[in-house]
């Protein structure tokens, strides 16, 4: 076992359970050593909760793309869209999403000492849902077919990842986490274009409207979080007193 998860599971604070037991007739279900096995468990795995303190590391995407799909049975009228272009658009999209989400992730894994991170994890969560789904919505229609942005993006993920974030508080930039935000502020805008293609498109999709208004509303509360990271970001990047990147 790792020594400094011991040292933190050995500082978890003890609580007085008296008055809890008198008052409200509380009982622990758990021994002491069970509840420590579950904490070393839990910090073993990366596991969490949804706030910002208890927030995982790590989430599946799968559970974050709760949107209904188009049914198996479902088929594209080739007489009423271009399935070639329409194709061709949303894997283009699809290619810009895994760039954006590669961007997100690391964003929020470098900055997870600042007070923003739980915003930035969560941005990068619902994004690798919205991912998910319009994975899954182009395989349905068949739209195997790659394209020269799907190749292009594919590259740009890979000079991305050469870019570390956060790898020390001295080689950190307050100015870069303005310029992220920007950067995936704009990213976010032009996704929401893209869902109202899908909007407009629904009935051929086999997408019900009302799933296209979700996505449409997820983006816009994606970039209302990081306005927020934003104006965090760039009142303290310009400010020779101010810490950025705070303990």
């Amino acid at each position: 076992m790792d020594e400094g998860w011991l040292d933190m599971a050995m500082r978890s604070p003890l609580m007085n359970t008296d008055r809890a037991r008198e008052e409200l007739g509380w009982k622990p279900t758990r021994t002491g050593l069970e509840a420590l096995e579950e904490l070393i468990d839990g910090m073993s795995r990366g596991n969490g909760a949804d706030s910002g303190p208890m927030r995982a590391k790590t989430k599946d995407p799968a559970s974050q793309a709760n949107l209904p799909l188009p049914g198996a049975d479902h088929s594209l009228d080739e007489d009423a869209v271009s399935s070639d272009l329409l194709g061709q658009y949303l894997r283009d999209h699809l290619s810009g999403a895994a760039a954006g989400l590669d961007r997100i992730t690391a964003m929020a894994e470098g900055y997870q000492d600042t007070p923003v991170y739980a915003q930035l994890a969560a941005v990068a969560e619902s994004i690798a849902g919205e991912r998910a789904w319009l994975e899954g919505l182009i395989e349905r229609q068949g739209f195997t077919r790659p394209t020269i942005m799907e190749q292009a993006a594919s590259a740009a993920e890979k000079l991305a990842r050469l870019k570390p974030f956060g790898t020390g508080v001295t080689d950190r930039s307050p100015s870069e986490m303005v310029l992220e935000v920007e950067l995936m502020m704009g990213a976010i805008t032009a996704k929401m274009h893209a869902w109202l293609v899908v909007a407009d498109y629904c009935e051929e999709l086999g997408v019900k409207r009302d799933v296209a208004d979700e996505l449409l509303e997820t983006a816009e509360a994606q970039r209302e979080t990081l306005a927020g990271v934003h104006e965090y970001a760039r009142r303290r990047a310009y400010r020779p007193d101010a810490n950025a990147f705070p303990k």
